[in-house]
């Protein structure tokens, strides 16, 4: 399990929203998700509460660990409702690394549709060592990033803002990877 915390803010008694964290797919849908390495281990949505200060805590399965008929998997963390009832929503991917990891570090932003059998979903950083960085300064919709790291390492992208976002990875080698994105964006993408 690895722990998300983030903080409730301006809310007179933030102990009394409603919370929850579900799994779902990259686009938002509801997803039924199980745990290989645990015998019997589905993945269940989780219920939990903030302290009187707003902070919140939660232990979930980190994302690569789940398996899902859906594909690539992210967590929904509601924090609460907007007054016509809507959840709101943040949708984060759970790296295996240990946390505590900040809800606004890992967050990511939906596909419209899911794409081949199931969408691809950026990759957190993983293990400390090798590692390349992308700048793409020129809008694109097609990123081709030479890494030369010699195997297909985990790539995180984020726009010049900073948010994270998805698109389809193609390993073309070892040494490149092409990156598409429904419209062209700047960024950056981490490989590791």
């Amino acid at each position: 399990m690895t722990t998300v915390t983030g903080t409730l803010i301006g809310l007179p008694a933030p102990q009394r929203v409603e919370m929850k964290a579900a799994l779902v797919d990259v686009t938002g849908q509801a997803a039924v998700g199980y745990v290989p390495s645990l015998s019997g281990e589905l993945v269940k949505d989780i219920t939990f509460r903030a302290g009187e200060d707003g902070v919140w805590e939660i232990d979930l399965t980190p994302n690569p660990l789940v398996d899902s008929v859906a594909g690539d998997t992210l967590w929904a963390i509601q924090e609460g409702r907007v007054l016509d009832g809507t959840p709101i929503l943040t949708h984060v991917v759970v790296p295996e690394a240990a946390g505590p990891w900040w809800v606004g570090d890992i967050r990511v932003e939906l596909a419209d549709a899911p794409e081949g059998t199931g969408g691809t979903v950026i990759y957190l950083p993983g293990p400390a060592g090798s590692n390349y960085v992308h700048t793409q300064d020129v809008p694109a919709s097609t990123w081709q990033i030479p890494h030369n790291l010699g195997y297909r390492p985990n790539i995180s992208l984020a726009m010049t803002d900073g948010r994270v976002v998805l698109a389809d990875v193609v390993h073309s080698s070892p040494t490149l990877a092409v990156v598409s994105f429904p419209t062209p964006i700047a960024g950056t993408a981490t490989c590791s």
